[in-house]
């Protein structure tokens, strides 16, 4: 008999603790969701984005206001999404919950998802069209990644950008961590004076 595959972006919310979990199911339809059920009886299940094949390469995060927030890969676009419930109602169906952050090419590989110090979403991630590290960043706030110097390439040396990982140093400037797949080497790019690129002397380096 043909098996049937049920691809869903979720969201899970313990219902005892502010404990939150994204995460993209691959279950047999009826058997593993029925088991999901029995097994996570304490959780609330949230589909957060239904539209096409979603939810690869999550990240997950609370802005400061407590509101869940995740960044995926959009694999039918292949595109780079972002969802937040910036109301706090709980779902991500209001109008602006999920956009799309960016399109050009196949993007949207290894996310990793973080807030700055004025709660503003940054991501990093691979684009793998061009085989670069890239960084978008909503440095206004206002809701979009639009606007100019929102969205960079952090690093083209090679295929680079594998494996991101996000985060803001204790002045609020962005760090990545990450995998130069040509050399096999890890690198780490940190916009050390806070200008907005990764282009100065030492921001990346070879670890």
């Amino acid at each position: 008999m043909m098996k049937h595959w049920n691809y869903i972006h979720k969201y899970l919310r313990k219902t005892t603790s502010f404990f939150a979990l994204a995460f993209f199911s691959l279950c047999l339809i009826n058997a593993a969701t029925c088991l999901c059920k029995q097994a996570m009886a304490e959780w609330q299940i949230l589909p957060v984005d239904s539209a096409g094949d979603v939810g690869w390469f999550t990240s997950f995060a609370f802005d400061a206001s407590g509101r869940p927030a995740i960044s995926y890969r959009d694999v039918t676009n292949s595109d780079l999404k972002y969802a937040h419930d910036v109301n706090g109602d709980g779902d991500f169906a209001d109008a602006g919950e999920i956009i799309t952050v960016d399109s050009v090419g196949s993007k949207g590989w290894y996310t990793s998802l973080a807030f700055d110090a004025s709660g503003n979403p940054a991501i990093s991630y691979w684009d793998v069209t061009n085989f670069d590290l890239k960084y978008a960043h909503d440095a206004n706030g206002d809701g979009d990644f639009a606007d100019a110097g929102e969205i960079i390439t952090v690093d083209s040396a090679g295929d680079v950008g594998l494996y991101t990982s996000l985060a803001f140093d204790a002045s609020g400037n962005p760090a990545i961590s990450y995998l130069d797949e040509g050399l096999g080497n890890l690198k780490y790019a940190h916009d050390a004076n806070g200008d907005g690129d990764f282009a100065d002397a030492g921001e990346i380096i070879t670890v």
